[in-house]
C-alpha cells in the first residue's frame, strides 16, 4: 500500500511539498515557485496512486456552515481548538481548494484524512526546542520520524515545507496501521494525528 503525506501551501508560492512511503523508502517533492500546486498534486497523485492521502489543510468548515440549526463557532471547528490549529476561514481559498482536492481524490476512490503535523512534531521533538526554530534543524527531526519508522529518505530534505510533508505521511502511516488519536467530531471534521 501506497501512503501520501501532502504539506499543503498557497497555491503559486512553491510551498506544497509530498511525501510519499513505498517498501520503507521516502520520496519528498516540492512543487516550483509559480506552478499551479493544486494542479502539480492532481498530477503527483495520478503519478504515484497512493491508497491513503494525509494533508495538512482543513477539509470542512465548521459546522454552523452546513447546520443552521445548532449554535457554533463562526471561525473554528471543534478540532481546531483542540489541537490550537488555525481557523480554516482565516485560511479561506486554502481551505476551498483543499476541500475541493479532498472530493476528486475520494471520487478516484483515494482515502483522504486531515493531520497537523505541528502536532506530530511534538512526539519527535518533545521539548519543540527545534520544530520550525532553525533550518538546522530539519534534519534531526526528520532523523527521529526515520528512526521511529525505520525509514529511508531517498534524498535529505531543506526545508520546513518538506519536513511537514514527511511528518503527514507519519501520520497517515499511523493511521493505516489504526494508531492515530483523532480530534474533533465526525460531523464537522477530524483531525488524525
Amino acid at each position: 500500500m501506497r501512503l501520501a503525506g501532502i504539506d499543503f501551501g498557497a497555491k503559486k508560492a512553491g510551498t506544497t511539498a509530498l511525501a510519499i512511503l513505498e517498501n520503507e523508502v521516502v520520496i519528498v517533492e516540492q512543487c516550483s515557485k509559480k506552478d499551479d500546486a493544486d494542479r502539480w498534486l492532481m498530477d503527483k497523485v495520478e503519478q504515484y496512486q497512493p491508497s491513503i492521502i494525509a494533508i495538512d489543510a482543513p477539509l470542512s468548515l465548521p459546522k454552523i456552515y452546513s447546520d443552521q440549526s445548532v449554535e457554533g463557532d463562526y471561525f473554528y471547528r471543534k478540532c481546531d481548538r483542540t489541537l490550537k490549529a488555525m481557523s480554516p476561514m482565516f485560511l479561506g481559498g486554502l481551505t476551498a481548494r483543499a476541500i475541493k482536492l479532498n472530493r476528486l481524490w475520494k471520487r478516484k476512490g483515494i482515502n483522504v484524512i486531515e493531520t497537523y503535523p505541528g502536532h506530530l512534531a511534538q512526539r519527535f521533538d518533545k521539548s519543540n526546542l527545534r520544530y520550525k526554530k532553525d533550518k538546522k534543524h530539519i534534519k534531526y527531526i526528520c532523523d527521529q520520524v526515520n528512526l521511529f519508522h525505520n525509514w529511508s529518505l531517498k534524498t535529505p530534505l531543506d526545508s520546513w515545507h518538506q519536513t511537514d510533508a514527511l511528518l503527514a505521511l507519519s501520520g497517515v502511516y499511523r493511521y493505516s496501521k489504526g494508531l492515530t488519536e483523532s480530534y474533533g467530531t465526525a460531523d464537522e471534521g477530524l483531525i488524525y494525528v
